[in-house]
């Protein structure tokens, strides 16, 4: 199972972007196949953020109910995944929403996280896959 990051659903709902058809395909897939995928409560945190300083206080509403009901057992920020991002942090220039979005796969033992954010790369013991290569173009 594969951890989806933020960027993966704000730029699969957003303004037209060249990762934007790839980022849409990933959360059907997800969708259908929901061994495969998931996210964490940290997700949700953000979503609502983002949405609430842009403006979109009611998208962000109905953009976060959507993924609580298409990943119902998202993953939870636990004491082991706080612990996780404070190590992390102190190893490696991520920022404090990566490092939780990292101690998540980390400590589930996912396979690794889906993002547009290459900032994942810095941490040598977390796979980082770009939305291409999960879902390559045909």
């Amino acid at each position: 199972m594969k951890l989806i990051d933020t960027s993966v659903v704000i730029c699969a709902l957003g303004r037209p972007h060249p990762s934007q058809g790839v980022c849409q395909a990933i959360l059907r897939q997800a969708k259908d196949d929901p061994l495969a995928y998931n996210v964490d409560t940290e997700l949700i945190q953000e979503l609502l953020y983002v949405y609430n300083r842009r403006g979109q206080r009611r998208e962000g509403l109905q953009v976060a109910q959507d993924l609580l009901d298409a990943f119902p057992r998202l993953f939870p920020i636990t004491e082991a995944e706080h612990r996780e991002a404070i190590r992390l942090m102190r190893r490696y220039p991520l920022a404090p929403r990566d490092a939780f979005h990292a101690a998540v796969v980390l400590t589930h033992r996912l396979e690794g996280i889906v993002s547009l954010n290459e900032g994942f790369q810095v941490v040598p013991e977390l796979t980082w896959y770009r939305p291409q290569q999960v879902f390559p173009p045909k």
